[in-house]
């Protein structure tokens, strides 16, 4: 069974080469060949095997290039997921009441906000030029309970940047997220955008 599928193959390949040398255009070829020296033929048949050679490389070039270009974009992708997800988990820790909610320290004024948001950039080397308090509102302030309220702008971060930037707001200094927009730029593939925080610490 199987000699007779082999076969078969064979015969299809041979009656594929039998069409080609039938063709005019094969023909004149090796009436071009024969016409050359032994120095020519060499030359036309190195540059033939290298022909066969570099074609199957051009052909899977794009192939490789778009497989990469496609992990690229899935891992940007999977991080962008990971920095809503600590997003969505922000919003419900909001609900949660006790100590993890306070932060260590209030924020009072504006240029305090700033020097809290442009010193966690520079604990990642992110220039704090990137980074800016746009809006500042002072919340709710009690005994008990002093709230902040601010718009971060953010331009120019590489994903890693920005979620690293992010987590440590939310993770030290409990910054709680009320809305977020992340854009990416399509030339430099770096992200852009604002971030709606809030800072809850302990009263006077």
């Amino acid at each position: 069974m199987k000699r007779n599928f082999f076969k078969q193959i064979d015969q299809a390949l041979m009656q594929q080469v039998a069409k080609i040398e039938a063709r005019s255009e094969y023909q004149r070829f090796q009436e071009f060949l024969s016409s050359l020296n032994e120095k020519e033929k060499k030359v036309v048949s190195q540059t033939i095997h290298l022909g066969l050679i570099i074609l199957p490389l051009l052909l899977i070039l794009p192939v490789w290039f778009s497989n990469w270009s496609l992990k690229r974009s899935i891992e940007e992708k999977k991080e962008l997921v990971k920095t809503y997800e600590q997003y969505i988990k922000s919003k419900e820790n909001l609900e949660v009441s006790g100590q993890n909610i306070y932060a260590a320290g209030r924020i009072d004024t504006e240029q305090e906000a700033q020097v809290k948001i442009k010193s966690y950039a520079q604990r990642f080397s992110i220039d704090t030029n990137k980074v800016a308090v746009v809006n500042y509102q002072p919340g709710l302030a009690s005994d008990n309970l002093k709230e902040t309220r601010m718009q971060v702008k953010f331009q120019g971060l590489a994903l890693v940047e920005f979620s690293d930037f992010l987590g440590s707001l939310m993770n030290l200094e409990k910054f709680k997220i009320s809305n977020i927009r992340i854009e990416r730029d399509q030339t430099s593939l770096l992200l852009q955008g604002h971030i709606g925080l809030n800072h809850f610490a302990r009263g006077l």
